[in-house]
């Protein structure tokens, strides 16, 4: 007996027989599979090791096959009809589902018109149909099925009701049987922060279109909460709205989030913090609170007095600040450092990098060499060494540190090549990075970082990540950098506050 030659199969496919009973017809494959099973292991042992199969136990093993074949082919059509019957079961479920997807990508549209300051448009059809008050969804399958099978209590209205939305959700049902929702949940996408393959409907969508996961949001979000650098959160300097977070994080983070948010929102020379050195809680802004005031701290029970900052003093005159002579002289010392000054919080400003454009972290923007408002005094906007020093230091990182001792000339072109960029686009800002084997130093913090480093390309910024030995699980340390150049906000290393 020859394998290769056709034969008849055990079950011919091309009956119906598997469509009216299904069940059955599987039952009879998987007893089959079953006595063949029992009979072959019967007869293991009874010949030589090394003797050739006969054309019995071939015959078995080809039958064999075939019932696999068709044991395959039966739960594949069982799986089919199951999916096929849910659909017609859920038909109107599904055209109902149709109708929400299609007006919340409308909402969606409208609210990105209304933000830009442009005409709303007419509502849809789909916005229509989900304000109507008869909108209702039936879960019966068919409409024999809900003239046979009226629901109690409903009477009239109801069937009319059902018979309305039927008729309003046919146009949809094509749509949602075919081509699926408007956008598909279960795509899988890049993490713009780890580069991990998550679903669409798992990450966080950004204004600028970019998606993060949700470790990487916790991340972001705890990050954000010890540094009011990243007040609002944003990416591509689009702030991201805070709703879209909360579903990401722990109810605690969700709380904190707010209240440093509440913090970070109120100008500096108007927040009030806890005048008690072991709590130091912010109470709230001084605006509108007359100078004779007192707060109430919820923490420690202690009062701030608003004038002065200092302990609750009533019906005492404000005495003199005791850290006076401490705040003299930390501004003589940032004096002969050639430190400078932000004009709005006051906070002391150290320039490493980047040119003398500089935006504080309470958001005001200035000129490092006299302290003035940007744009408005005369002075020249970068020192070229500075310039030459970031260029150098960029090129360094993407190329690596031993490539300059190696190559000296395509070194030295590639820094050409960064200081030109940073002297003519140092105002953009790019999303794009590229991965490069090999440690290197951060510009914003000065680590010095082992592995790799992510480089957004061109070099007006980028990302460092750190990834700790295998012993430790899995640790990593994500370091965000800012625009060298107008926005030099990662120019600057050394930030003190008094």
């Amino acid at each position: 007996m020859s394998l290769s030659e056709p034969s008849l199969p055990l079950f011919d496919q091309q009956q119906s027989i598997y469509l009216e009973d299904l069940e059955t017809t599987l039952l009879i494959a998987q007893l089959a599979r079953q006595d063949l099973d029992e009979v072959t292991q019967s007869r293991k042992g009874k010949g030589r090791a090394d003797a050739p199969r006969s054309d019995e136990e071939l015959a078995f093993q080809y039958q064999r096959g075939q019932l696999s074949d068709w044991l395959a082919f039966l739960e594949d059509a069982k799986l089919a009809k199951s999916i096929g019957s849910a659909i017609e079961t859920d038909q109107n479920i599904l055209q109902a589902f149709s109708i929400v997807e299609q007006a919340a990508a409308d909402d969606h549209r409208a609210a990105d018109l209304l933000s830009s300051g442009r005409t709303l448009p007419k509502p849809t059809a789909a916005q229509k149909q989900l304000e109507d008050s008869n909108f209702f969804v039936d879960p019966l399958s068919s409409q024999d099925a809900m003239a046979t099978s009226p629901t109690p209590g409903k009477g009239k209205a109801a069937a009319e009701r059902r018979t309305a939305t039927t008729a309003a959700t046919s146009k949809y049902a094509s749509k949602a049987l075919s081509a699926g929702p408007s956008v598909d949940g279960y795509k899988r996408i890049s993490c713009t922060i780890c580069g991990e393959q998550v679903r669409v409907r798992d990450s966080l969508h950004t204004p600028c279109d970019h998606f993060y996961c949700r470790g990487c949001v916790v991340d972001l979000v705890e990050t954000f909460t010890r540094d009011e650098s990243l007040y609002p959160l944003r990416c591509c300097q689009q702030p991201i709205p805070p709703e879209n977070i909360m579903t990401f994080v722990s109810s605690r983070l969700q709380i904190l989030f707010t209240a440093k948010s509440r913090e970070f929102g109120t100008p500096s020379q108007r927040r009030i913090y806890c005048a008690v050195p072991t709590c130091s809680a912010f109470l709230g802004s001084s605006e509108g609170v007359p100078a004779a005031s007192t707060f109430p701290c919820p923490k420690c029970r202690g009062l701030t007095c608003v004038y002065c900052k200092q302990p609750g003093h009533p019906n005492e005159a404000c005495k003199e600040d005791p850290a006076a002579q401490l705040t003299q002289e930390l501004r003589a010392l940032a004096s002969s450092e050639h430190w400078q000054t932000c004009p709005g919080c006051n906070a002391i400003v150290e320039l490493e990098q980047g040119c003398y454009h500089m935006t504080c972290r309470c958001r005001t923007e200035f000129c490092y060499l006299c302290a003035v408002r940007w744009k408005e005094c005369p002075c020249v906007q970068w020192d070229e060494g500075r310039l030459l020093a970031a260029a150098r230091r960029q090129a360094r990182n993407e190329l690596g540190a031993r490539f300059p001792a190696v190559q000296p000339a395509v070194f030295e072109r590639r820094v050409e090549e960064r200081r030109r960029e940073l002297r003519d686009n140092h105002d953009c800002v790019r999303h794009n990075w590229q991965f490069r084997q090999g440690g290197g130093r951060c510009e914003g913090c000065s680590f010095t970082l082992r592995d790799y480093l992510l480089i957004w390309y061109p070099l007006f910024g980028f990302i460092l990540r750190l990834t700790i030995p295998p012993t430790f699980r899995f640790a990593q340390i994500v370091l965000f950098l800012y625009v060298f150049g107008v926005h030099a906000t990662a120019s600057r290393t050394g930030v003190r506050r008094r």
